[in-house]
């Protein structure tokens, strides 16, 4: 919790909705236009934080996906709305292609989120066997077209960005270790801890806390948020 307390103080803790909601709400109102990059948006539907703020009040930002089948229904729900700029690629490491494993479209009963454990890590994939028991079968390796986060920073990124959001099936502490490489300084960062090893979850933290950014963990994710951002502070409690 990145000693959240001891910088709220005073301030008095709101009783609506979750920290994740809260957050996005004042970021909304603190901001006349907000700019987001948002990295393994899946389509945009199913547990996406970003998707109410992004119709309602016509975020500005770019929305990342590999998978060719899920892409197709981002594009659906996405690709006429001229303030959004959609990618089918991954961010890794380096540039170039990598392989990616997922799990083949299917009208299968299967959980709403199957099409979501999309990941460079063969094994996050398979530890959802027992939530699907044939995932072995299911899953299909694809070569992806990759590129770094300085060069998605770089290509997509102009002027201030205020939130990024990353949901990578265990590619997050990259995202992180490479964000704060950079100059950007997003006022909000949220990613997905749930995949991460117990070590990587504190080398973000820290790295994170030397950077300037308090945080509070809601369920799979981990909200983070400048320390000198009050407004924004206090909406996480």
């Amino acid at each position: 919790m990145f000693e959240l307390r001891k910088i709220l103080g005073y301030l008095k803790p709101q009783r609506e909705s979750s920290p994740t909601t809260r957050v996005l709400a004042a970021l909304s109102r603190s901001r006349k236009h907000v700019t987001f990059i948002q990295i393994g948006s899946n389509d945009a539907d199913y547990g996406d934080p970003l998707r109410p703020f992004i119709i309602s009040h016509a975020w500005h930002g770019t929305m990342v996906e590999p998978v060719p089948y899920v892409f197709a229904r981002l594009k659906l729900k996405y690709g006429a709305i001229p303030n959004i700029h959609l990618l089918n690629c991954a961010i890794a490491e380096e540039s170039g292609s990598k392989d990616f494993y997922h799990l083949v479209e299917s009208n299968d009963v299967l959980p709403k989120w199957y099409d979501q454990i999309g990941s460079f890590y063969l094994e996050t994939v398979l530890k959802h066997r027992k939530y699907i028991p044939d995932i072995d079968s299911r899953v299909r390796k694809l070569s992806v077209a990759c590129i770094t986060v300085s060069q998605l920073l770089e290509q997509e990124s102009r002027g201030a960005l205020d939130l990024v959001h990353s949901d990578v099936e265990g590619f997050d502490h990259h995202i992180v270790k490479s964000l704060l490489r950079t100059a950007s300084r997003p006022a909000v960062f949220i990613y997905e801890h749930l995949h991460l090893t117990s070590e990587m979850k504190e080398s973000c933290r820290v790295d994170l806390q030397a950077n300037g950014y308090v945080a509070v963990e809601e369920g799979a994710n981990t909200i983070c948020v400048q320390a000198d951002q009050m407004l924004l502070v206090r909406a996480m409690s």
